[in-house]
């Protein structure tokens, strides 16, 4: 008994040792100098024992500042196809680019301020946004007899705002009323996509159709300016062969980065 009880105890002895935790704290405001900003940027882990080759890392805790928009330069543009066909020869179409100021937007404040910019920058001086609070949908609607429109979505038609006010990434049909086939959508930003460079074809993204830099996957608060605070209960485990230095990416599922308008982040690595 005494014999197993020694070797059982050197066995564990030596499974602590091989297993022992670390962990890297991370502030993007500690970043170095040839980084792009707090959701692209570089860390130097040069302190980190060289003799301990880890074989994994996990990202067990996340805060994000709620300094991120709904509307932002992602989806802050609305392309709109004006007809005219007042005068005696083929209607006229004239393209116009309706830009929205960055920013958090409820369904109130998001209809009028189409309504107001679509009738300051086109000949539509009548046109109406109107958001049904049975359907969860916006419609848009001028009574100029002599004019149709038509929202424009599609390659070539870039941070469209299509998505957030219930329509697909394609143009629109033509006429004096058109009701978004969707609810207002105003998850913004979605999930958040922490990339890292120590990561590589351990995680499959649908979205890209391929393997992907992608350590975590975290939700976005759909709450204007709260904290998105991230601790997962089964953190993923992505296999890692030692690094010196990290190169982090925020984005999101399209692999955009995330604007947190100048502010930091944090998140806690634990490496075995």
């Amino acid at each position: 008994m005494t014999i197993r009880f020694i070797r059982f105890d050197i066995y564990f002895l030596v499974y602590i040792l091989y297993n022992v935790k670390m962990y890297l704290l991370v502030d993007s405001k500690n970043r170095i100098s040839n980084s792009l900003n707090s959701s692209d940027f570089y860390v130097n882990c040069d302190q980190l024992n060289d003799s301990r080759k880890f074989s994994q890392l996990r990202i067990v805790r996340v805060q994000i500042p709620g300094s991120f928009y709904n509307v932002n330069s992602t989806n802050n543009i609305l392309y709109v196809s004006q007809v005219d066909a007042s005068g005696m020869g083929q209607p006229v179409e004239t393209i116009y680019t309706i830009i929205l100021t960055k920013g958090n937007y409820n369904i109130q404040s998001l209809a009028s301020t189409i309504q107001a910019l679509v009738r300051d920058q086109t000949q539509l001086a009548d046109f109406t946004v109107t958001y049904s609070e049975i359907t969860g949908k916006l419609t848009f609607t001028t009574e100029q007899a002599d004019y149709t429109f038509s929202f424009l979505g599609g390659v070539g038609y870039l941070n469209n705002i299509l998505d957030v006010i219930g329509f697909d990434d394609a143009n629109t049909t033509v006429g004096q009323s058109i009701t978004g086939r969707y609810m207002v959508d105003f998850t913004g930003t979605g999930n958040f996509y922490i990339r890292l460079n120590t990561s590589q074809g351990n995680v499959y993204s649908d979205a890209t159709d391929g393997w992907t830099d992608i350590c975590a996957v975290i939700p976005a608060s759909e709450v204007p300016f709260q904290n998105v605070n991230y601790q997962p209960i089964r953190p993923f485990a992505i296999p890692t062969y030692g690094f010196a230095g990290l190169h982090i990416r925020l984005t999101d599922v399209q692999n955009r980065l995330i604007d947190l308008n100048g502010h930091d982040w944090q998140m806690d690595i634990e490496l075995t």
